[in-house]
């Protein structure tokens, strides 16, 4: 089982150019993920929601409701099951 949550999904992506090329949405990913330490501390907690919600988006709108996606992930990853999580919440499952 592969467990992954934003960091995570964010440095694999970062570390893999076939992740980045096949999910249009990645770079924009790291872009928000890596971009909320950058700044004025005064607005970081913006920038850590931005991050979060648009996590949460792209797994709910774009990955969960499209097969061919999921399908790719569970080759890429060759897993019997993956979890995309935020906190203890389970975003979606995998299997």
């Amino acid at each position: 089982m592969k467990k992954l949550d934003q960091e995570s999904l964010v440095r694999l992506m970062e570390k893999n150019s076939e992740l980045t090329e096949v999910l249009p949405w990645s770079e924009m990913l790291i872009k928000y993920h890596n971009g909320i330490n950058e700044g004025c501390s005064c607005n970081k907690t913006k920038r850590t929601k931005a991050a979060e919600n648009l996590y949460v988006d792209i797994i709910t709108n774009f990955v969960s409701p499209n097969k061919d996606v999921k399908d790719y992930l569970k080759n890429f990853f060759t897993e019997d099951k993956i979890l995309f999580t935020k906190g203890d919440e389970i975003l979606l499952a995998i299997e």
